[in-house]
């Protein structure tokens, strides 16, 4: 684990000032292209159903409603944002290997992370954690004079700092490991802005990173801001799976920012062929490329083990496999071209535009 002085940390906060001062640049020209040149390709595809903010990496997410409690969302260019939190703002980790190096640890190899349920608290500053059998616990950033640790995921880095003990003892008491703590991209401060967050790289990832833009930053996130997917291809599934007299799947088990109900024109997994979107002609989106599923799909939500008949992905294999992936996909992840403001029930446009792989 390697510590932070204050001079190296002062530095990357300033590289990061300029880069987001330039973003915000790209960011309007974008816009403008992006209206001038695809406004009159766009066909109205649905409308959002649902809205969900995971600010813990590999837990439960949360939707967000419609209620007059519910802080708008906001579509930043690091993925959603309500109140003071983000989508993958926060990840669970250890530094027990042979390099000492943070692991990220989510679902993927920790199926009982499913049980631990996620709200807002205190007007979305904040996470509450409840499990059975142990109290709840409220997860806040850190303080900035928190220790600082280099992350690294997907052989892409970024800096983050540890939250408070009291957050870690609990995760170390449900796990029944000493080793694990929770780190945090975001440090406590009065009002949270863009540049205060810590982001990193997706492109440097050597499996799938060909297909990140050069200005694509992310947060916690594998490999995009932003999953879309739509319920006429989860209710397809779905179908499927009741045939074979086999329990459905859950909408958030697939871990989607946004839930896409589409019109009655449209058919099961026609996002495929979607490349550009527009919220409302104000949110602006770009396929980054198809998502391919991992185990995270096959964990039972109410058991935290894994389903034994390996569903969904048992089934998505037998028709939703991609020349360009070892796993099947469903949904899209995306990068977001122009900023904005987003809730349930705004139409969504869209740019039909091939998948090509890249060699």
């Amino acid at each position: 684990m390697r510590l932070v002085h204050s001079t190296e940390s002062s530095l990357q906060n300033v590289v990061f000032s300029i880069s987001v001062g330039v973003g915000i640049g790209a960011v309007g020209l974008t816009a403008f292209f992006w209206n001038k040149r695809n406004r009159e390709s766009l066909h109205h595809v649905g409308d959002i159903e649902q809205i969900s903010i995971y600010p813990i990496k590999g837990l439960k997410g949360f939707k967000i409603g419609q209620s007059e409690k519910c802080p708008q969302v906001h579509v930043t260019q690091f993925g959603l944002k309500c109140g003071d939190l983000r989508d993958r703002c926060f990840v669970l980790g250890s530094c027990r290997n042979s390099k000492e190096k943070f692991e990220f640890i989510t679902m993927r190899t920790v199926p009982k992370l499913a049980l631990i349920d996620v709200e807002p608290f205190d007007s979305f500053a904040k996470v509450k954690l409840s499990v059975a059998g142990m109290e709840d616990i409220v997860v806040q950033f850190p303080e900035p004079t928190n220790e600082k640790l280099e992350v690294e995921m997907w052989k892409s880095e970024m800096m983050g700092t540890k939250c408070d003990e009291s957050v870690n003892r609990w995760f170390r008491q449900f796990l029944k490991r000493d080793d694990v703590f929770l780190v945090s991209a975001i440090t406590r401060r009065h009002e949270q802005t863009d540049r205060d967050l810590s982001v990193r790289n997706p492109a440097k990832d050597p499996k799938v990173g060909k297909y990140s833009p050069d200005d694509m930053r992310v947060i916690f996130n594998d490999s995009a801001p932003i999953m879309m997917i739509t319920s006429v291809s989860h209710n397809d599934l779905n179908s499927k799976l009741k045939v074979k007299g086999r329990p459905e799947v859950q909408i958030d088990s697939w871990k989607s920012n946004i839930v896409l109900r589409c019109n009655l024109d449209q058919f099961p997994f026609c996002e495929d062929n979607w490349g550009k979107f527009s919220i409302a002609e104000e949110v602006t989106l770009d396929r980054v490329r198809l998502c391919h599923r991992c185990a995270v799909t096959k964990v039972d939500p109410k058991t935290g083990t894994f389903r034994k008949d390996e569903e969904p992905l048992r089934t998505l294999r037998s028709y939703r496999m991609h020349p360009a992936f070892k796993s099947p996909i469903f949904g899209s992840l995306l990068h977001v071209s122009t900023p904005g403001t987003i809730w349930v029930g705004m139409p969504v446009y869209a740019i039909e535009e091939k998948f090509i792989p890249l060699g």
